[in-house]
């Protein structure tokens, strides 16, 4: 009976599994689950993380807003973006985003590369005007034929108050290419991420001539959608006789051609 019982749960357990590896992170309203399906889908747990956080950091750029793995050409985040999480008063807290894909993610010999880092900020306010700054906000700027740039940010409770004049700390500020992000953590004794989220950061290419610099896309492989804050659905240039479309639902699925009717 124990066998029976036991090979049931295995079963149902598999399905649950399944069914989350291949299911869209937009779907889920669990935002633990959603980063761990959106981290995982991503590479980036188990990667560069043992885990996923269990909070969704809000961060948003002057054009543009952080939604696990969405497309965010360079030339938006060239200003340091804000970010949001409410974390306890008691505690500091280390605000750090990471490059992980460079010079490219078929080739990150250089990863992971140190594109801000923040120290002892405390709970009530985190946000990149709070604690020491170590290294100053450097945006992802990925080459031509490199592909998307993973850009990572997570929030690290800190043990106690970390000396920002740590000779390490210092020389982050400046060498910042081929940093072992959980050697980093591990160094200054940080606690996993409480926080996090991530974007893929692209160039505006000539393929990109058929959408407008002030919308912001999914990455889908197919380039068959793109979304704005209004969830405005575009079709892309396989269907050139398409025009915008004003559908108020989210951009699940590619656009098709029954939307150009």
């Amino acid at each position: 009976m124990k066998i029976y019982f036991l090979s049931v749960f295995v079963i149902l357990a598999t399905w649950v599994l399944a069914e989350n590896e291949n299911c869209d992170p937009e779907t889920i309203d669990n935002d633990a689950l959603r980063l761990g399906v959106a981290f995982e889908q991503a590479d980036i747990v188990n990667e560069i993380l043992p885990e996923a956080p269990s909070t969704i950091l809000k961060i948003s750029f002057e054009t543009a807003e952080v939604v696990l793995g969405n497309c965010i050409y360079t030339v938006r985040t060239v200003v340091p973006p804000k970010v949001k999480y409410e974390g306890d008063p008691q505690c500091n807290y280390t605000l750090a985003f990471w490059n992980l894909d460079v010079p490219s993610r078929v080739a990150p010999v250089l990863s992971s590369y140190l594109m801000y880092l923040a120290v002892n900020i405390n709970g009530t306010s985190i946000d990149m005007d709070s604690g020491d700054e170590i290294a100053s906000w450097i945006n992802a700027s990925p080459t031509v034929g490199s592909g998307k740039h993973r850009c990572l940010a997570v929030v690290h409770p800190q043990p106690g108050y970390i000396n920002p004049m740590n000779r390490t700390l210092i020389d982050l500020a400046v060498f910042r290419l081929n940093l072992n992000q959980p050697e980093l953590a591990t160094n200054f004794s940080l606690g996993a991420p409480v926080a996090g989220n991530f974007w893929q950061a692209t160039i505006f290419t000539e393929e990109d001539k058929y959408w407008k610099l002030d919308q912001t896309g999914y990455c889908n492989l197919d380039h068959s959608e793109y979304c704005q804050s209004d969830h405005t659905r575009c079709c892309q240039s396989d269907h050139p006789e398409c025009s915008e479309l004003d559908h108020t639902e989210s951009c699940a699925s590619p656009c098709s051609m029954e939307d150009c009717k």
